[in-house]
């Protein structure tokens, strides 16, 4: 994750990067990489219900969106889900 963060990419995706760590912690992760990486677009994906920090949560089941939250509608200018 240090190593991904230096490197300022534009997107950053995150494959069950914080699985392995408490809430609180996850929380603390995801404030400071996004203090470090700003503009930056950040993927994260994980089995965890609740990411609090996300402006639209996408949830799948076998490949296909079956719903989807809009954490942030004042941020958005279109539906996620039809933008496929």
């Amino acid at each position: 994750l240090a190593r991904a963060v230096i490197g300022k990419p534009d997107i950053l995706i995150l494959d069950e990067a914080t699985n392995a760590i408490d809430l609180e912690m996850e929380s603390r992760i995801f404030d400071r990489v996004r203090k470090a990486l700003p503009r930056a677009t950040m993927i994260v994906i994980t089995h965890r219900e609740n990411v609090e920090q996300a402006d639209v949560s996408l949830q799948m089941e076998w490949g296909e969106v079956v719903g989807w939250t809009d954490t942030k509608p004042e941020q958005l200018h279109r539906d996620p889900v039809s933008t496929r």
